[in-house]
């Protein structure tokens, strides 16, 4: 079995630059869609960018159907660890980390699923990725996890179109920027620098369409009076953030703008500024992808 899947793994990084889909950007103009069936797989970016996409999907009168493959602090290599531990053995746990529960005396995991299964038990419509933040100013770390990951889904979601979900720069009050255990990170601006910049090479490479929410926080956060956007002295988004970043998952993935939901802990003002920077954000990409 596991002979088999390192074949398996050839073949896929050989498609990843060579096959159609590698090629194959989805038109910008599809017509709305009234029900989307949404797969992420990622980490708490991602739980971020989809905590309010339920509701905003719900108030626009959208059926969402969810499921997030997501793991604190993973990246793209450890999700493909996954993949190869279920292949080689599906009855192995370590295989089967999403949506376990863990049990509060054994700490074991039980009842979890493999990507695999989970990519099998819907007709997805869309399948994101995304790779872990620290690592995401430095394309070296993206392959080949990415191409095997991307490969993995055409295999067993192959009616879903695939889209990368750009992630975001710390803010200027992290502790992380300086600490040596996070090597390369300097400040906000470099740091979203090498983000957009690994993004999109990744973009390039696979054909893929990019959800550019790091570019819109980073061009909210470059304005003359920005909205903050992350939790204090945190990595991650606080309730602007989210829905800046449910925004554009629903303009992507539901091909409209969305309405004027107004979410609690969003004020009204914040948040018609934040659905006008997703969608600058969202055209801006789909302007640079037709050039």
């Amino acid at each position: 079995m596991r002979f088999s899947f390192q074949i398996a793994q050839a073949l896929l990084a050989f498609t990843f630059f060579f096959s159609p889909f590698a090629n194959a950007a989805s038109p910008a103009d599809q017509a709305p869609r009234s029900t989307v069936r949404l797969l992420t797989v990622g980490n708490s970016f991602a739980d971020n960018s989809t905590h309010l996409l339920p509701k905003l999907a719900k108030a626009n009168g959208k059926e969402l159907i969810l499921f997030r493959a997501n793991l604190n602090g993973h990246s793209l290599q450890q999700h493909v660890r996954y993949i190869k531990a279920f292949e080689a053995n599906p009855e192995d746990p370590k295989g089967r980390p999403y949506g376990a529960k863990v049990d509060p005396v054994t700490k074991e995991k039980t009842g979890g699923r493999s990507l695999r299964e989970a990519l099998q038990s819907q007709p997805w419509d869309v399948v994101t990725i995304q790779q872990v933040s620290h690592l995401s100013p430095r394309y070296e770390t993206y392959q080949p996890y990415a191409g095997t990951l991307i490969n993995y889904i055409h295999q067993y979601a192959p009616q879903a179109e695939i889209l990368i979900q750009e992630t975001w720069a710390y803010p200027e009050d992290c502790p992380r920027y300086g600490d040596p255990h996070y090597a390369g990170l300097k400040n906000p601006q470099t740091m979203h620098q090498n983000v957009q910049a690994a993004y999109r090479q990744l973009s390039a490479d696979s054909g893929l369409r990019l959800i550019p929410v790091g570019d819109a926080f980073q061009s909210e956060l470059s304005s003359s009076h920005p909205i903050r956007l992350h939790n204090k002295a945190d990595i991650h988004a606080n309730f602007n953030g989210e829905y800046l970043g449910a925004a554009m998952f629903y303009e992507m993935i539901f091909h409209e703008r969305p309405n004027a939901f107004v979410p609690p802990g969003v004020t009204k003002e914040n948040a018609a500024r934040l659905r006008k920077a997703a969608h600058d954000a969202v055209a801006k990409a789909a302007n640079a992808c037709s050039k």
